[in-house]
């Protein structure tokens, strides 16, 4: 996995996709964990983590679902261009 994410996205869709990437790199490093202690409990944070940015996505999802349903095809993604935001991890 990438260090850095860029989050300068070009259209609503791409932030859900973003944070379920996000959530998945944290499934892996809660695994990892728990394999190399021997430990379900560990990296639970991480788990617990990735299940927020899971629900996150969804809520994300219904959203654009919501706002732009069937006018979404009129739209241009120029609208929707928000500033370039970094996550670093």
């Amino acid at each position: 996995m990438q260090d850095r994410y860029n989050l300068d996205v070009a259209t609503p869709e791409e932030v859900p996709i973003i944070l379920e990437t996000v959530a998945n790199y944290y499934r892996e490093s809660q695994s990892e964990l728990c394999s190399a202690w021997q430990d379900e409990n560990a990296g639970k944070v991480w788990a617990d983590f990735a299940r927020i940015l899971e629900r996150a996505a969804e809520s994300c999802r219904k959203a654009i679902s919501k706002r732009l349903g069937k006018h979404h095809d009129r739209i241009t993604a120029i609208h929707f261009k928000r500033p370039a935001y970094r996550l670093f991890i």
